[in-house]
């Protein structure tokens, strides 16, 4: 089994972060393609197993306004005592922000061509998430570019991030932001960070049965890692 996770870019032909992890724990692939929703779709097919994934992006949004119940219920639930907060999704958010739904566009390619079913085989995540309940001591280090911080602190907190990762056992291509020199570079390792996430949370979602679940495939269905 082969447990992949993608945070995927909202915008279609924006990069999106791909990773693969074994039952080894090995990262095997670890990339950020601009690919459309037909490459990697055959990415996936190619991979050489069956395939468990996490997305970070909404992958169902039937409501025209407002919010999903999948996302208020993520909010109501205290990751070890911390309440998070999600986008408000909808039709009419997405279509305005980012011309469409590109997660729902993507479950539909990824259903017809390689057969995965939400809930089984593919699931939304939420990287944020996954640190608060999986890293609950090193989540207030922002590793991300949207935050004020410099470059060398941002470099810093992705440093113990990964540390953290490596100290589940997880090893391979994870990124590593010592020789980075501009926040580009830095947004690159970001997203591939991102999709290790992802990745790992499929990890846990199959292979350790250990999550929390929000939202039953109606109108999203959301996916969390749980610690062991």
């Amino acid at each position: 089994m082969l447990y992949a996770g993608i945070d995927l870019a909202w915008k279609a032909g924006n990069p999106s972060g791909i990773a693969v992890i074994n039952d080894e724990r090995a990262i095997i692939h670890c990339s950020v393609p601009p690919w459309q929703d037909s490459e990697i779709s055959r990415f996936i097919a190619s991979l050489e197993d069956d395939v468990i994934l996490s997305v970070d992006s909404p992958l169902q949004v039937f409501n025209e306004r407002g919010g999903r119940a999948c996302d208020s219920e993520l909010m109501r639930y205290p990751f070890n005592g911390r309440y998070l907060k999600v986008f408000a999704t909808s039709i009419d958010y997405m279509n305005r922000h980012y011309g469409g739904v590109r997660g729902a566009e993507l479950l539909q390619a990824l259903n017809g061509t390689n057969g995965l079913i939400l809930g089984k085989s593919i699931v939304e995540t939420f990287p944020t998430a996954i640190i608060q309940s999986l890293f609950p001591l090193i989540s207030h280090r922002k590793y991300k570019i949207s935050s004020s911080l410099s470059l060398l602190e941002l470099k810093r907190n992705f440093i113990v991030l990964k540390e953290a990762l490596e100290a589940l056992g997880f090893s391979g291509a994870i990124p590593d932001p010592e020789g980075i020199r501009t926040k580009k570079e830095y947004k690159d390792a970001e997203d591939r960070m991102d999709a290790i996430l992802c990745a790992v949370n499929s990890y846990y979602f199959h292979e350790l049965k250990s999550y929390v679940q929000f939202g039953n495939g109606e109108n999203g269905l959301t996916v969390i890692a749980l610690p062991i």
